[in-house]
């Protein structure tokens, strides 16, 4: 039952989550699923003592907070995914991790209709360019689902001069 039920879980993600990065949550799942991979307590104490002894439990904090924002967004709960992922402080030193915080805060402040902090992130995701292209083709679509074009373009006026915003909004094809 102990190996079954992560399965669940990232079968449950993998259906929901098409669009995000999967190959970051497999890693956060194999992790989970190493650290009781026996049926033996002690063992299993053994392992995760080892394990966690060579992590940096800051890290494996951040990445928690990034599971758990993932696991509510692909449920539709966009509050608690964005309470979430707004306590995952990683900055910029592992990108596919950032890929997904990224599509998280787009995602979720798109969803929850919060305009100027999906422009904001999504000026972030632009500046640096790093994000994975499937990924940035799901916040496109957030945006678009959820704003009109000339509501987004005013927000983004803030980040972008003339010209860059109206590259940007252009690539996110709004129907009109």
């Amino acid at each position: 039952m102990k190996k079954i039920f992560p399965v669940i879980i990232f079968s449950l993600l993998i259906n929901y989550s098409s669009g995000q990065d999967l190959t970051t949550l497999m890693r956060l799942n194999d992790f989970s699923i190493s650290l009781g991979s026996t049926d033996r307590a002690s063992v299993d104490t053994s392992l995760m003592k080892a394990r966690i002894g060579k992590m940096n439990i800051k890290i494996s904090e951040q990445l928690v907070y990034l599971l758990r924002a993932a696991e509510y967004y692909s449920t539709k709960d966009y509050e608690n995914s964005s309470s979430y992922i707004q306590k995952v402080r990683i900055n910029f030193k592992y990108p596919e991790y950032d890929n997904l915080k990224f599509l998280l805060f787009i995602g979720n402040y798109s969803n929850l209709k919060d305009l100027n902090n999906a422009a904001k992130y999504f000026y972030i995701v632009n500046k640096y360019e790093f994000i994975d292209p499937q990924n940035m083709k799901t916040m496109r679509s957030e945006i678009r689902n959820n704003f009109k074009k000339d509501d987004f373009d005013d927000a983004l006026s803030y980040y972008f001069y003339y010209h860059q915003r109206l590259k940007i909004v252009d690539e996110i094809e709004f129907a009109e």
